[in-house]
C-alpha cells in the first residue's frame, strides 16, 4: 500500500515519519511537506522503484513511472491545502489505467478555516497567527519550539528542523487567508483529537457531521494516525499487514488514554519512579560480563535502564511510543540512539539483545508483543525484561476494586514466552514493598509515573478511598504499596 503524507505547518519529516512508520510498518510512505513545493511534488508521478525522498531533488535523475497512491493523508495545514486544491487534481491518480481504484483522502486535524474568526473550528485569533509571523523573521528557532509548546507536540529539540523563512511565513498567510466551506468531498474521512488545542473539535462536527472526533486526543498526531490505520484496515483487510496484535489497537480508547497519561508525565517522571529505579537495578544484575553487540531497549521511558547498559560496545538504540519520553531520554542519555516506536512494531535488526524494564505489564496482547522481537532477534540472540507482576498495588486494588491495567503472573508470562516461540533462560520474582507519607502521596506517584487507574472516581469516592487506605494501611514507616517484581532471559530455539 502506497500512502502520500501532506504534513503539516514546519512539521519535522523525520519527526512525523517515526510515528507513521511505527503505527504502519508494512506501507510504502511518501512524504511532502506543507510548501508550494511540496504540493507540486505531490502532483508527479511517482518513480516505481526509487528512493522516495528523491522526488524532492530536482538534481536526481528519475525514471518515472504512473504510479497512484491508495491513500493521500493531509495532517493540519497539510488537509487545508488538500481541500483548497481538491478541484486542482492534486490527489488523482496520475495513471490511465481503468483497473486501478481511485485514491482515497483522509484528513488529520482537519482545517476548514483556521482563524477563529471564521467560525469554522479553528481556535486561534488572527492576531495570533501574525505575532507567530513576526516572530519567525526575528528568531526562527525559538518561534517555532514556542509553537510546538503550544500546539502539543512535543517535538524534541534535536528534531527541530530549519526550513526556508518564506516557506514557513508562505505556510501562515495560507492558514491565515484560505477559507474552504464544508462539507467534505464524497468519500473523504477526516479525524479530530476532541482536546485539541488548535481546533475545535465540537464546532468542526457542528460544521461537518462527517469529521470523526478521537476522544482523549490532541493536536499531537500519533492518535489521529492510529484512527486512520483502523480505517485502512476496516476498509482493505490485510492490506497492512498484521495490526491487530498491537500493544494498543490503533484508534482505541486504551492507546490514546495510556500515550497522554505518559506524554504528561514526562518531564517529572524520575521524582516518582522509585519502583522503577528498583526494578532496573534489580533487572540489572543479569545484564552479561561483556556488553556488546546491536541492542535495542524497548519502553525505554526517560532512560531509567538506559544508563544502566553503558557503557556499551556497538550499537545500542533506546525506544518509547511516547515522544515526551524520547525527548526526556535523550537529554538523559545523550550517548545513545532514541527512537519512537511501538513495542511490537521493533525496528529492524537483526539484534544481538532486546531489553526492556517496566513496560510489558503494559501491554494489551505480549504474545503479539513477543512475536515481534523474536522476528527481530539475531541467531542466538537474547531477550532481557523486567516488570511488574500480579501482586503489585495489593492493597489499592483491594479497596478500589480496580488497577491501572491487567496484572499477570509470572505463570501468565511463562506461557507467553513458550506460545510464541522463545524459550525460557531463566527467571525470577521478588516482592518489595515502598513506603510514602500519606495514601495521597502513593496515589501521586502512580500518577507521576504515567500509572493512572483506568477509570475515573468522583472526587466524593476518591477522598473515601483515600481515607480508607489510611486507616486500613498505615505503619510508623509510612504507607505501604506493595509490588511484585519479575525478571526473565529468553532467547530462539538456535
Amino acid at each position: 500500500m502506497r500512502i502520500a503524507w501532506v504534513l503539516g505547518w514546519a512539521v519535522p519529516e523525520e519527526w512525523f515519519g517515526l510515528l507513521v512508520k511505527t503505527i504502519l510498518p508494512d506501507a510504502d510512505h511518501h512524504f511532502f511537506p506543507a510548501t508550494e513545493a511540496g504540493l507540486a511534488h505531490l502532483c508527479e508521478p511517482v518513480p516505481l522503484k526509487h528512493d522516495p525522498a528523491s522526488v524532492k531533488h530536482e538534481s536526481v535523475p528519475i525514471d518515472y513511472e504512473h504510479v497512484p497512491f491508495d491513500w493521500v493523508v493531509g495532517y493540519s495545514l497539510g488537509s487545508l491545502l488538500l481541500l483548497c486544491e481538491r478541484c486542482h487534481g492534486l490527489t488523482k491518480n496520475n495513471n490511465n489505467s481503468k483497473d486501478m481504484a481511485p485514491t482515497r483522502v483522509a484528513l488529520l486535524a482537519p482545517i476548514f478555516a483556521f482563524p477563529r474568526e471564521a467560525g469554522l473550528g479553528g481556535k486561534v485569533p488572527e492576531a495570533q497567527i501574525r505575532q507567530l509571523a513576526r516572530g519567525l523573521s526575528r528568531d526562527p528557532r525559538n518561534a517555532l519550539e514556542g509553537f510546538y509548546r503550544y500546539a502539543g507536540l512535543n517535538v524534541p529539540s534535536a528534531d527541530v528542523p530549519t526550513p526556508p523563512v518564506e516557506d514557513l511565513l508562505w505556510g501562515l498567510q495560507r492558514l491565515e487567508a484560505d477559507r474552504v466551506d464544508p462539507p467534505l468531498p464524497a468519500g473523504w474521512r477526516a479525524w479530530c483529537g476532541a482536546d485539541d488545542t488548535l481546533l475545535d473539535a465540537a464546532r468542526l462536527r457542528e460544521v461537518c457531521p462527517e469529521v470523526t472526533v478521537v476522544a482523549g486526543a490532541t493536536h499531537h498526531p500519533r492518535a489521529l494516525i492510529e484512527a486512520f490505520a483502523a480505517e485502512v484496515e476496516r476498509a482493505d483487510p490485510g492490506a497492512l499487514g498484521d495490526i491487530a496484535g498491537r500493544t494498543c489497537a490503533p484508534g482505541s480508547a486504551r492507546s490514546t488514554s495510556v500515550l497522554s497519561s505518559f506524554e504528561r508525565a514526562a518531564p517529572g517522571y524520575l521524582a516518582h519512579a522509585s519502583a522503577q529505579e528498583d526494578l532496573a537495578a534489580w533487572l540489572a544484575a543479569w545484564l552479561p560480563a561483556a556488553r556488546a553487540g546491536r541492542a535495542l531497549e524497548v519502553g525505554a521511558g526517560p532512560g531509567v535502564f538506559t544508563r544502566r547498559l553503558l557503557p556499551w560496545n556497538g550499537e545500542l538504540t533506546a525506544t518509547d511510543f511516547s515522544p515526551a519520553m524520547c525527548a526526556a531520554g535523550r537529554s538523559r542519555v545523550p550517548e545513545v540512539r532514541w527512537r519512537t516506536m511501538a513495542a511490537e512494531a521493533p525496528e529492524p535488526g537483526p539484534w544481538d539483545w532486546i531489553f526492556s524494564s517496566s513496560m510489558l505489564q503494559w501491554a494489551e496482547d505480549p504474545a503479539a508483543v513477543f512475536a515481534g522481537w523474536k522476528k527481530r532477534l539475531a541467531p542466538g540472540g537474547r531477550v532481557l525484561a523486567g516488570l511488574f507482576a500480579g501482586g503489585s498495588l495489593e492493597e489499592w486494588g483491594a479497596l478500589a476494586g480496580e488497577a491501572p491495567l491487567r496484572w499477570r503472573t509470572p505463570e501468565d508470562w511463562r506461557g507467553l514466552l513458550a506460545a510464541s516461540g522463545l524459550r525460557l533462560l531463566r527467571d525470577d520474582s521478588e516482592e518489595r514493598v515502598f513506603y510514602h507519607g500519606s495514601a495521597a502521596a502513593m496515589l501521586r506517584s502512580l500518577h507521576g509515573t504515567g500509572a493512572a487507574p483506568r477509570r475515573r472516581l468522583s472526587p466524593t469516592r476518591l477522598r473515601e478511598l483515600l481515607r480508607e487506605y489510611e486507616e486500613q494501611h498505615r505503619t510508623v514507616d509510612g504507607v505501604p504499596a506493595t509490588w511484585r517484581f519479575y525478571r526473565f532471559e529468553a532467547g530462539t530455539m538456535d
